[in-house]
């Protein structure tokens, strides 16, 4: 086995030759890998409202690759189809992971530009929030969540009810479910009565019942009563302390 590549890479913009820059580094051990990998792959470069795409080919320990653009680009987007097997270090702005986020269009641009933005605390990542609990991929939808704060969730209670009853997946479900019971406790006991009648899930339900008996205690104990006979640990887990 030859092992795989390591790459950090870099991006610039050269304004006196109107050039995108990307610095690419090979940075796997040569006494356990090949020094050089011959890496063909495609590169996005957004700049001006639009995206052009070149082919490019990484064959050296330390390589710059110079791509033509009319302005500073928004974005330089390299191995823009995910076809390489490498361990990459992208050193991207905020500003460039926010766009990423907004304008790439493959799932993995979207989760490694929010996954960059949360690792480095960034406060920026907030913006992303609204929108990324809005995405297509239930992943996606989880981390967002799964990223709120008091603050961040403000003025989201409509959408998480929507998501605690409706969402395709149960774990974004149940973590809606959560969320919303931290910032309005009448919307969250309306969702939890209706979750434990129409949920198949029972993770969700589990949690449906804790939020139901910490909001109204008798409630809870008659709706657990219903399920007396389930023996799903996550039923059982919700009500186990119950006096």
């Amino acid at each position: 086995s030859q092992g795989h590549p390591e790459l950090d890479i870099q991006y610039g913009y050269d304004a006196n030759t109107g050039e995108a820059l990307i610095r690419v580094e090979q940075l796997q051990n040569p006494d356990r890998n090949p020094a050089v990998f011959d890496l063909p792959v495609q590169v996005d470069v957004y700049a001006a409202g639009k995206v052009s795409r070149y082919p490019v080919r990484v064959n050296e320990r330390v390589q710059t690759i110079r791509l033509p653009v009319s302005q500073k680009p928004d974005l330089i987007n390299f191995d823009a189809e995910r076809m390489l097997l490498a361990e990459i270090k992208d050193n991207r702005t905020e500003d460039e992971l926010l766009f990423q986020f907004r304008n790439a269009p493959r799932f993995l641009d979207r989760y490694d530009a929010l996954n960059d933005l949360l690792e480095q605390e960034s406060p920026r990542a907030k913006e992303l929030l609204p929108l990324a609990a809005r995405d297509t991929f239930w992943v996606i939808r989880a981390m967002a969540i799964g990223s709120l704060d008091e603050k961040t969730a403000s003025g989201m209670e409509d959408l998480l009810k929507e998501m605690a009853e409706k969402d395709a997946h149960s774990g974004v479900r149940a973590s809606a479910l959560v969320q919303l019971g931290g910032l309005n406790e009448r919307m969250a006991l309306e969702s939890a009565k209706k979750i434990l009648v129409q949920d198949s899930s029972f993770t969700v339900m589990g949690v449906a019942l804790e939020v139901l008996h910490q909001s109204d205690p008798q409630a809870g104990l008659e709706y657990a009563a219903r399920l007396e006979n389930e023996q799903n640990e996550s039923i059982l887990y919700a009500y186990r302390d119950w006096e």
